[in-house]
């Protein structure tokens, strides 16, 4: 049972990551504040720009603050730099329960994996 809680869990992050982003506030938090109207509306479009591939994303969005820079390029890294270390954490808790599953989930949590790295997908 908790082998598929952990898939579950695991898979429940794949999609929120992929999910759309709305207004930035799960997100980007307190970044948005040092962002004005016409920048908000710069950024969603990186991000509803179905024809992007995620890596394309991730790189339109570094450069889009290291062009703003200041304040917002600071908190961006700042998140940036936890976003990564709270993924590497995640990462390490699946690999190490993966042991615990059956042949099943493991094929499932490789192939999530696998669609998770896949920087060349878009969003349709």
């Amino acid at each position: 049972m908790s082998s598929f809680k952990i898939i579950l869990a695991f898979c429940l992050i794949a999609f929120a990551a992929a999910a759309p982003i709305g207004e930035f506030g799960g997100i980007f938090g307190d970044i948005e504040k040092t962002l004005n109207d016409e920048q908000k509306q710069q950024l969603k479009a990186i991000f509803t720009n179905d024809a992007l591939t995620k890596q394309q994303i991730q790189d339109q969005i570094k450069e889009y603050f290291e062009k703003i820079g200041g304040d917002a390029l600071n908190k961006f890294n700042e998140l940036h730099g936890s976003f990564e270390s709270k993924k590497d954490e995640m990462i390490k808790k699946i690999e190490d329960a993966t042991g615990k599953m059956s042949e099943g989930a493991k094929q499932l949590v490789a192939q999530i994996k696998q669609i998770k790295e896949n920087m060349s997908l878009t969003a349709v």
